[in-house]
């Protein structure tokens, strides 16, 4: 049976691209700072009646975070107790595909779409000064997600990433240079770092993989600015 749970940007993403025979669970808590727990309750119901809807999948797709082991806020908490429900009710089908910050055309609350609107409204934005991230791109995740399926990996976790991380200044700086402007900036200090090691998908991806090339988080700064920038003013017109 296949199935593409969830209709978010990752949902959206896999229709027409899901494989035979796979579950692709896309539903879930997408923003990091997330603290109400009738969220992450919504979230664990939902994948609690797909666990009692179907019942052998040949692979069952979890997506979580990079940064789920490494942090302690409820969000990554809760991202790490889905990740060993999906273990312990698909031992020997279950694929947990982590992801760094992935960028899509969406209009949501990750820190790229919320940089991007800020530029597109000509508001000022704040710089963390210590804040990096490592950035996917959407059609990078589904092609390198379903790579995996193809390839028969099960019953492991994947940190899906490319090897870059990138600060937030030089990122703003990207975004203007692709919007032909200079933004208003207000520096803080401190800021989270987000980097992924993708040891193992090195190893099962060519080594000229895309993902792998230098200069690949600034090609898809580039890709989306305009694009998000387009989507961005039209709601606001239309408001």
């Amino acid at each position: 049976m296949t199935k593409v749970v969830g209709n978010g940007l990752l949902g959206r993403s896999f229709l027409g691209y899901a494989l035979p025979g796979v579950v692709y669970f896309c539903s879930g808590v997408a923003n990091s700072q997330e603290v109400r727990e009738p969220a992450f309750k919504r979230e664990r119901q939902l994948l609690l009646s797909i666990f009692k809807e179907i019942k052998n999948p040949d692979t069952f797709i979890y997506f979580s975070s990079v940064l789920a082991p490494t942090r302690s806020n409820n969000y990554f908490r809760h991202k790490m107790e889905m990740e060993q429900l999906v273990r312990v009710s698909f031992p020997d089908s279950y694929l947990i595909v982590r992801l760094p910050q992935v960028v899509g055309l969406i209009d949501n609350s990750t820190l790229f779409s919320e940089l991007i609107k800020r530029l597109a409204l000509g508001l000022e934005v704040t710089i963390y000064k210590g804040a990096t991230r490592s950035l996917i791109d959407i059609d990078d995740v589904v092609r390198v997600t379903n790579d995996l399926v193809s390839c028969g990996f099960k019953a492991t976790v994947v940190d899906v990433c490319s090897t870059e991380s990138l600060g937030v200044l030089e990122m703003v700086e990207l975004m203007d240079r692709e919007l032909g402007r200079v933004s208003e900036k207000v520096y803080v200090e401190g800021g989270s770092v987000q980097s992924c090691s993708p040891t193992m998908l090195r190893e099962i991806l060519k080594e000229k993989d895309a993902l792998f090339m230098p200069g690949y988080t600034k090609a898809v700064i580039e890709k989306y600015t305009l694009k998000l920038r387009d989507l961005f003013i039209t709601k606001s017109n239309n408001l």
